[in-house]
């Protein structure tokens, strides 16, 4: 199974994503990890680029995140899809909180970097301005995606418990990979 889990900033790909590889035994790569150097310092094309071949060259892989550069090579690999298309209103407070919590817990994330209260509000960079100036183009993108993956997919349009969610994507990918893939369900 080669898996990809898209959705907006906010909306628990990471999450899902860590929790599915456990579950089915596979690796995980957030995208985020392979483009974020320290410093938040962006890793140059050539980098992330190789690092996302790599990460999606084993038989098995778990895959999330949306960055353009990576579709291609993700898109065609791929066998399953999980868009998790939830509403700016929906994944805006969970932004809000996960941005504060790190940034108050000094968690480290991709490349040691941690996040600031005055980055999550006073900086031009700040994830929050980002989510809200790019929320419709990114949809706009992901339905993209959506659109062109021609093996099974699902797409998440109300947002569950955490475990129940999860125990429903697990059961899908179980049965569609039973059955070739063919599935191409909405919930």
């Amino acid at each position: 199974m080669k898996l990809w889990i898209i959705g907006p900033t906010g909306s628990g790909k990471s999450s899902l994503a860590q929790q599915l590889g456990r579950e089915l035994g596979l690796p995980v790569t957030e995208l985020d990890a392979c483009f974020w150097e320290p410093d938040w310092i962006p890793a140059s094309p050539n980098v992330f680029v190789e690092r996302v071949r790599h990460a999606t060259s084993p038989t098995e892989w778990i895959v999330e995140g949306n960055y353009g550069a990576a579709a291609d090579i993700i898109a065609p690999r791929a066998t399953h899809m999980i868009w998790l298309d939830y509403t700016l209103g929906t994944t805006f407070p969970r932004l809000v909180k996960r941005c504060v919590s790190r940034a108050l817990r000094k968690t480290q994330v991709f490349g040691n970097n941690t996040e600031s209260l005055r980055n999550t509000f006073l900086s031009r960079d700040s994830l929050l301005l980002y989510a809200l100036k790019h929320s419709q183009r990114n949809r706009e993108r992901q339905s993209g995606y959506w659109e062109a993956h021609h093996g099974a997919r699902i797409r998440i349009q109300q947002p569950k418990c955490r475990q129940a969610l999860t125990r429903e994507l697990h059961d899908w990918l179980l049965s569609t990979q039973a059955a070739d893939g063919d599935n191409h369900r909405h919930s």
